[in-house]
């Protein structure tokens, strides 16, 4: 049993390999979630390929206190043998799911991992632009497979591994010295992926209850680059996503807030070095 468990799923497509077992479903959800789900011997892996519902938020009941809620993001993670409290609004979305086998994760989690409170917390939002490309990829190879997919599926699977394995490691290092709090810095990258309704220093300053010069500052501590320059790091990785799924220039333009598809093409091209549309037709050849 997965996190779908209890909820009204259809099964789109499913791709099993000996590393892991993917499926892509669409859900339709008549009234608000707030359910229980026992812990599974395997971890499961989610991304929404379409807007993730309002208020979704996850809590660990045995590890946590049991009215600690966390909102999960576009991609997150269940490690095995973990019960989950769910909540989240009514409404529809679609997703992969992949379910990992811990034999298949063992060799690369084993020594790195132990499913601190801190582990548990960084893999309800994985920001991983790597990760978020290979489920894509899966995704895409689980709805229309073809020649050698379960190769290619597993090939897919051992990345995506790795990829969790250096994510994690990274996550269970020490923050930087006065850099922003993890929680600040989930605050601001969820403030920030609205991209039609880009934040002000001041509104981010006041969610995350400090000053404009402290956030600047630590932020650009914790994060290598400013909130503007990393904003639109962040708009430029969405529009690949969006532009590898098929989407046109024009449209992914408007999405993510640009005036015209000419400063999207131009923001793009400086932050890639490739227009959208060259960078959408390599993607969609491949």
């Amino acid at each position: 049993m997965s996190f779908s468990q209890g909820l009204q799923a259809t099964l789109d497509a499913t791709l099993q390999t000996p590393l892991i077992i993917s499926r892509v479903l669409s859900f339709n959800l008549n009234e608000p979630v707030d359910i229980q789900i026992p812990g599974t011997p395997a971890h499961w892996l989610y991304q929404f390929s379409s807007p993730k519902l309002q208020n979704s938020q996850l809590c660990y009941p045995e590890r946590w206190s049991p009215d600690r809620f966390q909102p999960i993001g576009n991609l997150f993670m269940v490690p095995a043998d973990h019960k989950l409290h769910a909540r989240s609004d009514s409404g529809k979305f679609g997703a992969i799911i992949c379910q990992l086998p811990t034999e298949s994760t063992d060799r690369w989690f084993e020594d790195s991992l132990t499913w601190t409170a801190n582990d548990l917390e960084a893999g309800l939002n994985i920001r991983s632009p790597h990760i978020q490309y290979l489920l894509a990829r899966l995704e895409e190879e689980t709805r229309h497979p073809g020649f050698a997919s379960e190769a290619l599926a597993e090939l897919i699977a051992g990345q995506v591994i790795i990829e969790l394995a250096k994510y994690y490691k990274s996550t269970s290092q020490k923050p930087r010295k006065n850099g922003l709090e993890e929680w600040r810095l989930n605050i601001v990258d969820d403030r920030i992926e609205d991209f039609m309704n880009a934040p002000s220093l001041v509104e981010l300053a006041q969610l995350c209850n400090v000053s404009v010069r402290y956030l600047t500052r630590a932020f650009r501590i914790s994060r290598g680059c400013s909130i503007g320059v990393y904003i639109a790091q962040r708009r430029v990785e969405k529009a690949k996503d969006l532009l590898r799924r098929g989407e046109s220039v024009k449209s992914t333009a408007y999405s993510l807030g640009f005036r015209s598809p000419a400063s999207f093409c131009y923001a793009f091209r400086r932050a890639s070095g490739e227009t959208p549309g060259q960078y959408r037709k390599r993607m969609l050849n491949s």
